[in-house]
């Protein structure tokens, strides 16, 4: 039995160093998304092939530097310091850590994940999300206190913060491999 327990409407989202895969339940795809999941399923996928912190990190960091959100990003996910690291990247000087990489990745796929910005991508209420859980390895460099900041910024003050859970132990993959379909009755 897995150590994560999915708690409702959720997003896992896969951090590597050359692709980001979000994995949905489709009850947070909007009723007016002209992206639809295929009848009968219950959650869907989708990856990001331009975002991961290793193979893609040239083209995750110029993504990250134009995005007009930039600023709110960087301070959601470093804070005070998020100041001079803004100045850094509109400068051209800037040399994000594997952690504030990371935190981009989940920055661009929620960002594109609610606007429908992708082939085949639907568009995501996020306030509907109760969960978010992060794996890969990408992803054990981040603070689950920085996700839930950075998720503020695509949810409605009215709708309570997404639980954050960080797959450290890549339990994920440990159920996925040794899962062997049966139901127990």
């Amino acid at each position: 039995e897995s150590s994560i327990v999915v708690s409702g409407a959720c997003i896992v989202l896969d951090i590597g160093g050359a692709t980001t895969d979000l994995h949905y339940t489709v009850e947070i795809v909007r009723n007016d998304s002209e992206q639809k999941p295929p009848a009968g399923v219950s959650v869907g996928r989708f990856v990001f092939t331009d975002l991961g912190i290793v193979a893609s990190r040239d083209s995750l960091v110029q993504q990250l530097r134009h995005h007009p959100r930039l600023y709110d990003f960087l301070g959601r996910a470093l804070g005070s310091a998020g100041s001079a690291s803004y100045q850094a990247a509109r400068e051209g000087e800037w040399e994000p850590t594997p952690a504030v990489l990371s935190c981009g990745c989940v920055f661009l796929a929620l960002d594109r994940f609610a606007h429908g910005r992708g082939p085949g991508l639907p568009t995501a209420d996020l306030g509907r999300i109760a969960q978010v859980i992060l794996t890969g390895g990408a992803a054990q460099t981040l603070d689950e206190a920085a996700v839930v900041r950075i998720f503020e910024l695509y949810r409605s003050p009215a709708n309570a913060a997404p639980e954050v859970l960080v797959d450290r132990r890549y339990q994920l993959w440990v159920d996925g491999i040794t899962w062997s379909g049966a139901t127990e009755s």
